[in-house]
């Protein structure tokens, strides 16, 4: 069982400079930056302070060299020693994390009773930037350093997860689990990617931890409620894309791709909880493979694969995600659906392999046609 207490920060907050087109003033600011950002964020990191000097703000600049040494250098600074005295504003260039490490600086300087805390600004540095785009921060090195010096301080208030604070969110399982394991080298070589790259380490490392919520003094214990949400999102972008036409190539492809690494998680996920037969596990990974796998071979062999799901695949799909649901719910003693399930596997194996066999004879006669020096899109 996993704990995770969060709660609410219950004082002023901390504030953050957000943009806005106020007079610019000198100021004195502490520029804290992480020197292994890569060369071309520390291009954009120049080109701010080089902006700020030329509106006539003092920086100081303080490298990070360790994980902690944000949060020191905000605590330091928020209360005015170790050479940080007099200082306008903490400005953190870097990701969401360097500036989590700052707010929980400045709180611990609250906590030993500051009367009022330095204004924080956020010169969005990292791979994603949550923050920064939240609060409307352009990545302009020109905006930065307007920010920085006319920007409007507005005061946030925090939550606390285990005795720290974070401004947007706190997460617990599959996804922090992935953030806190993603390898810092690989984002800086291939960015976002590198999530998706440490998810799919995940998928057999993660320890599948069960979880109880406790909300105003009522305990949940969770066990679908993501995945029904997943659900809802993936019919919902369904909708937007027929009825606005709103199709393109990439979500033609990305689509479906994440769909079926929603339904592997899960899969794998129960059946790790030993709440899914091993038989069918390995049927569904078995179909998966042979339709991936059939998709990249015809692309590099034939040409453009068309990636619209038949019928009878959609069906499969449909069984699945029931099956999955039950099986989530039955787990969780929400409904005592267990009679149910025999059934449901049997007809989840019928779909599986009536889509997979189809799949191959449809694709199968189209490669075949190439060659032949027939039209593929003819053959069914």
């Amino acid at each position: 069982m996993a704990i995770l207490g969060i709660g609410t920060q219950m004082n002023d907050g901390i504030s953050i400079v957000y943009p806005d087109s106020g007079r610019s003033q000198s100021k004195r600011v502490l520029v804290v930056f992480n020197p292994k950002a890569g060369r071309r964020r520390l291009g954009k990191l120049h080109r701010t302070i080089a902006h700020l000097r030329d509106t006539g703000a003092e920086v100081v600049l303080q490298a990070t060299t360790a994980r902690g040494d944000a949060e020191r250098f905000a605590r330091a600074a928020g209360g005015g020693v170790n050479g940080f005295a007099a200082l306008d504003l903490l400005a953190i260039a870097g990701s969401d994390g360097t500036i989590n490490e700052a707010v929980n600086g400045l709180m611990a300087v609250s906590g030993a009773g500051a009367s009022s805390l330095l204004p924080l600004c956020i010169v969005p540095l990292g791979t994603a930037n949550v923050l920064a785009r939240e609060i409307g921060q352009r990545f302009s090195p020109a905006v930065a350093a307007l920010t920085a010096l006319g920007g409007e301080c507005r005061q946030v208030y925090l939550g606390q997860a285990n005795g720290r604070c974070f401004t947007i969110m706190a997460g617990a399982g599959f996804d922090a689990h992935v953030v806190a394991n993603v390898s810092t080298a690989l984002k800086q070589r291939i960015g976002k990617l590198a999530y998706v790259w440490e998810s799919l380490r995940q998928l057999f490392l993660f320890p599948y931890a069960r979880y109880r919520v406790t909300v105003d003094g009522q305990t949940y214990d969770v066990a679908s409620v993501v995945f029904f949400i997943s659900a809802l999102s993936d019919l919902a972008d369904g909708i937007i894309a027929r009825n606005w036409n709103a199709r393109s190539r990439f979500g033609e492809i990305a689509d479906p791709l994440a769909d079926k690494m929603t339904m592997l998680a899960v899969t794998l996920t129960l059946a790790v909880q030993g709440l899914l037969p091993l038989w069918l596990v390995a049927v569904i990974v078995l179909r998966d493979l042979v339709i991936v796998g059939g998709a990249v071979a015809y692309h590099f062999a034939v040409g453009r694969y068309d990636m619209a799901p038949s019928k009878i695949s959609k069906l499969n799909t449909a069984v699945e995600f029931l099956t999955l649901a039950t099986v989530l719910v039955n787990s969780a003693d929400v409904i005592q659906t267990g009679s149910a399930l025999p059934a449901l596997f049997t007809l989840l194996l019928a779909t599986i392999v009536a889509s997979g066999a189809q799949y191959v004879w449809v694709w199968g006669r189209r490669a075949i046609s190439h060659y032949a020096g027939r039209n593929p899109s003819t053959d069914r």
